[in-house]
């Protein structure tokens, strides 16, 4: 498997290996938020400096590449079939195991006090009903094969996102040069 778990484990050390994986997913896209905030502040500070922009342009056409690059091979690596542990192969696995995740192990992340709210959290996901046993009703593969092709298939917003950013010298900056 490209998530490198045996097929055969139980239901919570899968459970345990998916959220460390979603831990690494996470702290991925926290780092991926700083380099946008910065970015963009970089660019605020470039936009309203008239003299930063005349003397400047190239450093900040470098980074503004650099940065481009960085978000686009971010969103790359969660998403290539080939990679190892990442968002596509993870929601892969869930898609093979689906009845890991259960309204039962959902409802213990909440903590008590919460189960109204949990179930109904739950219940935005469209899960699979186990008659008769509720706790056991998890996540519908179809829908995490729906969620994960909309993923996929947004990856060229991303690219269009990349170019216009590697290019941020409006034309007007152009023409006060």
């Amino acid at each position: 498997m490209a998530l490198g778990l045996p097929e055969v484990l139980s239901a919570d050390d899968r459970h345990a290996a998916w959220v460390h994986f979603i831990g690494r997913i996470q702290a991925a896209q926290i780092n991926q938020a700083w380099r946008d905030q910065m970015f963009r502040l970089v660019r605020a500070v470039f936009s309203g400096n008239e003299k930063l922009r005349a003397d400047s342009g190239l450093w900040f056409k470098w980074m503004a590449e650099n940065y481009a690059a960085a978000t686009l091979t971010a969103v790359r690596r969660e998403l290539d079939v080939k990679s190892g542990p990442n968002l596509w192969n993870l929601l892969d696995d869930i898609i093979q195991h689906p009845r890991v995740l259960t309204r039962r192990r959902y409802m213990t992340q909440w903590g008590r006090g919460h189960d109204e709210q949990a179930n109904r959290a739950f219940d935005t996901f469209r899960p699979v009903r186990v008659p008769g046993s509720p706790a056991d009703d998890h996540v519908d593969p179809a829908v995490v094969k729906t969620d994960r092709s909309r993923a996929r298939n947004s990856i060229g917003r991303v690219r269009l996102f990349a170019e216009i950013t590697r290019h941020p010298i409006p034309s007007r900056w152009a023409s006060s040069r």
